[in-house]
């Protein structure tokens, strides 16, 4: 099937290889700052970015690639190909091959543990890091504490019995959080315990991918009405990999975690030291991630925090227009900056 028409095709593309693995990226437009859109994951690769790139693109150059383990992108086997420092290394070989010394980088849900990582093992690299959404646990989120220990369980009935043991082990964050507990009242409604339980493990993943991709982005990621295209695109993009890549993917997520990014402390200690400016967009109706997660990472860092209004999980794709106007101004406020944080580098 030939892919719809863009508003805005790249000025170059091509592939940067390392390790023996091929990563496709575009580049478009040209000028100072580089914007950097590391990809969402497996589920959706760059054209993820198709609602911010025709329009960052024609006030600065604009670089976005497919992840390993989807898009144009190879597939590499086994959970390790997928760990935080593998997608670091993969993002400085494709900066490498686009000649792309520093950037602005931007992420997105669970992309942005490389975002962090990536700023904090390389400022060198980085003149600016916006997260959007982030997926990085800094405060407790019971639905997240459930998942790490359902997602492989093979036994429903187990899964069940650690669900209600869980979510009642967290009622205490929520009675102390009213912004936390309107958030859980939102997720409870939308996923629905029984389909919780059957649906959000492994062993559905490799027995049903399409009805995986397609329930994480109807219950969970697209929650805003009139997201029928965006629900659509996300599935479609989903599926263009094999179920064996999604779970490896997940499971590098979630439990392998080599740089302790589940550890709330060792994030705090993270963005503590990003020494580039920071910005947080959080959709204040996102039940995936909640966003008292991103106005922690802000605070942590010293970065701004922006809520975007009426969206969920994927202001990005929803909300384009203010998303987009809060990436264009942060670049060019990084690009301003950049001579002073070099003269005290």
């Amino acid at each position: 099937m030939p892919e719809p028409s863009r508003a805005r095709y790249p000025d170059d593309e091509g592939y940067a290889q390392r390790d023996g693995v091929r990563l496709f990226y575009e580049v478009y437009g040209n000028g100072e700052p580089t914007l950097f859109l590391l990809p969402h994951g497996v589920f959706a690769h760059s054209r993820a970015w198709k609602a911010q790139i025709p329009y960052l693109a024609r006030h600065m150059r604009v670089v976005a690639y497919d992840e390993r383990g989807s898009g144009r992108s190879d597939r590499p086997r086994g959970t390790a190909a997928f760990d935080v420092p593998e997608l670091v290394h993969d993002a400085i070989a494709v900066m490498d091959a686009t000649s792309t010394d520093r950037a602005v980088i931007v992420s997105a849900a669970s992309a942005c543990r490389s975002g962090l990582a990536l700023a904090a093992g390389h400022p060198d690299r980085v003149a600016g890091c916006a997260f959007i959404g982030p997926y990085l646990p800094m405060t407790p989120w019971p639905p997240t504490n459930t998942m790490w220990k359902t997602y492989e369980e093979p036994r429903a009935w187990r899964r069940a019995l650690r669900i209600l043991r869980y979510t009642a082990g967290g009622i205490h964050v929520l009675v102390r959080s009213p912004d936390l507990r309107h958030t859980y009242a939102r997720f409870a409604r939308r996923v629905g315990f029984l389909e919780g339980v059957r649906k959000f493990n492994r062993h559905y993943v490799l027995r049903d991918q399409h009805g995986f991709v397609d329930w994480a982005a109807r219950t969970l990621n697209f929650t805003e009405p009139h997201s029928t295209r965006a629900i659509e695109d996300e599935v479609a993009w989903g599926m263009e990999t094999d179920a064996e890549t999604t779970d490896d993917a997940w499971t590098a997520l979630d439990f392998v975690d080599s740089l302790g990014l589940k550890d709330a402390a060792r994030l705090r200690e993270l963005c503590a030291g990003l020494r580039c400016p920071v910005l947080v967009l959080h959709g204040e109706l996102d039940i995936a991630i909640p966003p008292a997660w991103g106005a922690a990472v802000a605070e942590a860092s010293g970065g701004r925090f922006v809520t975007v209004t009426g969206a969920g999980h994927s202001p990005q794709g929803r909300k384009p227009v203010p998303v987009n106007l809060a990436l264009r101004e942060f670049a060019q406020a990084c690009r301003a900056a950049e001579p002073m944080q070099r003269s005290h580098a």
